[in-house]
């Protein structure tokens, strides 16, 4: 009988440490642990040395202890599966981390290697020297110079600049790439060419001079009083090559350009010729006004004539006086009037200075032609041969 009471109390005992291991229903926790401790002690009076309970009489035994082995094992896996976490947490950011730091470290190589490739490619620097000349080929001082290379893998400077020295030179050491160069001169129409330095070169580029076309006022002049002179005039410096001046001598060109140029002008309206001789003239500017001399029309000389027989010197009367003169620096001819002799065998002819070439007749008399070259006043005696007399 008193071995069954203390089967119960086992019983009772169990049940309860089951309930307080699953929470109790009687307030938790706190409860349980105070159930627990009053539990021990009773079977520790009650139950001595006994270690295994059969707590359904089923002849299964359950160890006290076990609920709280579990309990303990429970805690200590869950708090061993916390720590793992945490150094899981750990080796993640260690690993993050050293991947960081490999990036951060291939980045660096890749960056020495471009370098390494920029500077493989950089091209070779080699002499250029340009030599600016005129349409002449006389060399042009200050002109400046500009080049522009073309875009190139390596960074390398691609403009260079500077102006010509009083030899027309430029030089500079450039890198080998393609150019364009670009040359501006006052006075010079601007040049723009391609070049492809690929080692040391010497280029002469020729620039023209600018088309600075305009008026120019002509301001014909006496020579010997350098008062305005009526001419007419012919020129190179226009296309139409003939103008006529006013009374002061003056006249306007148009479209002249820079240039040394040749006239002929001739005084107008005496007589209406050309003269041959010719006056140079240079045009520095537009616009412009240049003075030149022109030709004066020559002046009248006078001739005293006498024509008498050749064989006894006498006068004779009635004798016919005709020819021409060519007029000096002229192209034009002039007649000269006819005159007959007086009884005294003489006659005076006005005319043009120039080289006269006088004719002189008489009945029963040969022609005799006579060449004068008249620059003044001046006389001479003509002596006819009779017919008879040969």
């Amino acid at each position: 009988m008193k071995k069954r009471s203390r089967s119960g109390l086992v019983v009772a005992i169990a049940v309860c440490i089951l309930i307080a291991g699953c929470g109790g229903f009687a307030g938790g926790p706190g409860a349980n642990e105070t159930d627990d401790e009053g539990l021990d002690e009773g079977l520790s009076d009650d139950a001595g040395d006994d270690e295994h309970v059969d707590s359904d009489g089923d002849g299964t035994s359950t160890d006290d202890n076990v609920s709280d082995d579990a309990n303990e094992s429970d805690d200590s896996d869950a708090i061993t599966t916390d720590d793992e976490a945490d150094d899981t947490d750990d080796d993640s950011y260690d690993q993050d981390e050293q991947e960081s730091s490999n990036e951060s470290a291939g980045n660096g190589d890749e960056s020495d290697g471009t370098h390494d490739a920029d500077e493989s490619l950089e091209p070779d620097q080699s002499l250029l020297t340009l030599v600016v000349v005129d349409e002449d080929g006389e060399p042009l001082e200050g002109v400046d110079v500009f080049g522009l290379g073309a875009e190139h893998d390596a960074d390398i400077p691609r403009e260079f600049s500077g102006e010509t020295d009083d030899d027309g030179l430029y030089t500079d050491e450039i890198y080998e790439n393609e150019y364009e160069i670009d040359l501006e001169f006052d006075g010079y129409e601007s040049k723009t060419f391609d070049h492809v330095h690929d080692e040391e070169h010497e280029v002469t580029a020729e620039l023209d001079s600018e088309n600075d076309s305009g008026e120019v006022t002509l301001e014909v002049v006496h020579p010997g009083t350098g008062e305005g002179m009526a001419t007419e005039l012919r020129t190179n410096a226009t296309e139409s090559g003939t103008h006529d001046t006013n009374q002061d001598g003056e006249v306007v060109l148009e479209d002249v350009e820079p240039g040394e140029y040749s006239i002929t002008a001739t005084e107008l309206p005496s007589h209406p010729s050309s003269t041959t001789e010719s006056t140079e003239f240079t045009v520095e500017e537009t616009p412009s006004t240049v003075e030149v001399e022109g030709v004066p029309f020559p002046e009248d000389c006078r001739l005293d004539i006498e024509v008498v027989d050749g064989e006894t010197g006498d006068p004779i009367d009635g004798a016919s006086i005709g020819g021409h003169v060519e007029m000096h620096n002229h192209t034009e001819i002039a007649e000269v009037n006819s005159a007959e002799t007086d009884a005294d065998g003489a006659a005076t002819l006005v005319e043009i200075c120039g080289e006269w070439e006088i004719m002189v007749s008489a009945d029963d008399y040969e022609q005799q032609i006579e060449r004068l070259d008249l620059e003044e006043n001046d006389s001479a005696t003509v002596e006819l041969e009779s017919e008879t007399d040969n």
